[in-house]
């Protein structure tokens, strides 16, 4: 991931509210970039292959902005895997936002404590992108960080 991906993905999902969108074309945009930087994570910062993870996306109706979900199984060497979900807020201002939590295995969908933060917080840098890296390997080990970024 290349800082020119990551300035297009916080454009599209920092600029514009993605819900109530015309052209709709934007939204699937957002969604495209959102399923290939959180690919791209997975396996460049976390060093996971293919198969020990899935990037999904949920497009919601007109009124949402959809969705993009990076499940996995557990990391190598540590005890849990980690589920990353990238959306758009529901308070203004209108900015994308990411749910990070610990997951037992690929199918856990409740897992550890939630922690939010800005898609801004992790990905205007390559050093953002690599303190989003540590925290997702300290969440692996202890399950329940809240907010050990700070």
């Amino acid at each position: 991931m290349n800082q020119k991906d990551r300035n297009e993905l916080l454009s599209l999902w920092n600029d514009r509210s993605l819900s109530y969108i015309e052209p709709q074309s934007i939204k699937a945009q957002a969604l495209r970039k959102g399923i290939s930087v959180l690919r791209s994570f997975a396996t460049d910062f976390l060093g996971l292959k293919k198969e020990h993870f899935d990037v999904r996306k949920n497009e919601g109706g007109i009124a949402v902005s959809g969705e993009v979900t990076l499940h996995t199984q557990p990391l190598p060497d540590h005890q849990y895997g980690i589920y990353i979900q990238l959306s758009q807020g529901w308070s203004l201002p209108i900015e994308g936002r990411l749910l990070i939590r610990s997951c037992k295995h690929a199918k856990d969908y409740t897992g550890g404590q939630n922690n939010h933060c800005t898609l801004t917080e992790f990905f205007r840098s390559e050093e953002d992108v690599e303190r989003l890296r540590d925290f997702v390997r300290k969440l692996c080990v202890k399950h329940d960080l809240s907010k050990a970024w700070l």
